[in-house]
């Protein structure tokens, strides 16, 4: 699979919303916040993995907010926050128990120019462990803004679409969210982003 495409075109993530809202894996404030813009056309292509075909009975979901302000660049922290990206990637996620069962998927608080799809925010859909690339200097320049909390809400519904997908085919998973960030005192991939029960976005 393509790291930077989608197969889940078709897929209506304010659909997934609602159910989520239903099933009370939200709050009714979260579905505003998420419903207040379309986001569709942000979220569907960070949708991949075919369910249909993966032998696991429960799923670890593993999203990245990877910020690339120019202020990273600034501070010299641009090789701290790839080296805590593959550092996730490589030690903590690939040598652990149950890695087969883990997806991930990463994206950035601003676009850039991708072979692959032109402008865009993720540097990789939700793929399986092993089909995750590393970040290199190639991938990752940070050069942009900090829109924070924008990007927030995409990457929280993001992760609530894509676990939907999943509860909606009757297979259990669990969700983590990770920031990177280059502020000091923070070493790479800092603060986890609270989940609510084991697929909601608080």
């Amino acid at each position: 699979m393509d790291p930077t495409g989608s197969q889940q075109a078709s897929v209506d993530v304010n659909d997934l919303f609602q159910q989520a809202r239903d099933d009370d894996m939200i709050t009714e404030d979260a579905l505003r916040s998420l419903r207040m813009i379309d986001l569709n056309a942000q979220i569907r292509p960070a949708l991949g993995v075919d369910i249909d075909h993966l032998a696991a009975t429960e799923m670890v979901l593993v999203t990245l907010l990877v910020d690339d302000s120019m202020s990273i660049k600034v501070a010299g922290n641009d090789q701290r926050i790839r080296d805590g990206h593959n550092r996730i990637k490589n030690e903590v996620l690939q040598q652990s128990r149950g890695s087969e069962d883990v997806t991930m998927h990463c994206r950035f608080l601003n676009p850039s120019i991708s072979m692959h799809t032109g402008m865009t925010d993720i540097l990789y859909n939700y793929v399986l462990l092993p089909q995750a690339p590393d970040m290199t200097e190639d991938n990752y320049a940070p050069e942009g803004i900090t829109p924070l909390y924008d990007q927030l809400a995409v990457v929280l519904g993001t992760a609530q679409a894509e676990a939907m997908r999943f509860i909606n085919l009757n297979m259990p998973c669990r969700s983590i969210g990770v920031i990177a960030s280059g502020q000091k005192g923070m070493s790479g991939m800092g603060a986890l982003i609270p989940q609510r029960g084991n697929a909601g976005v608080a």
